[in-house]
């Protein structure tokens, strides 16, 4: 999302190997938070990925990133109980949360 010569916000997508998408790299700058810029960068992956038929959404995330895990659970999201470190200078936890598409068989 460009305003004027600026990138403010930004997503991507993957497809993964067993019929669902990632949700990656979901940013927007500090100033424009909190005008659902977010949401609509969100909406555009779901329709990515039932243009694709896929199965589901998952995403990970930093657990420090609580604004995002409230936007997530507030677009369908669910948190699941798995964490990942990353084990960089951050110290970086994520926790997943996943968005199902289809009816799980």
């Amino acid at each position: 999302v460009d305003q004027g010569e600026e990138v403010i916000g930004c997503i991507g997508a993957v497809p993964l190997d067993d019929g669902g998408i990632e949700l990656i790299k979901l940013y927007v700058r500090a100033d424009a938070r909190g005008q659902g810029l977010g949401r609509r960068l969100i909406s555009q992956v779901e329709t990515f990925a039932c243009e694709r038929e896929a199965a589901f959404i998952e995403l990970w995330t930093d657990t420090r990133f609580t604004t995002a895990h409230i936007a997530y659970l507030a677009c369908g999201y669910r948190k699941m109980a798995d964490t990942r470190e990353l084990r960089d200078k951050s110290n970086t936890i994520e926790y997943r949360f996943r968005k199902q598409l289809t009816k799980e068989a």
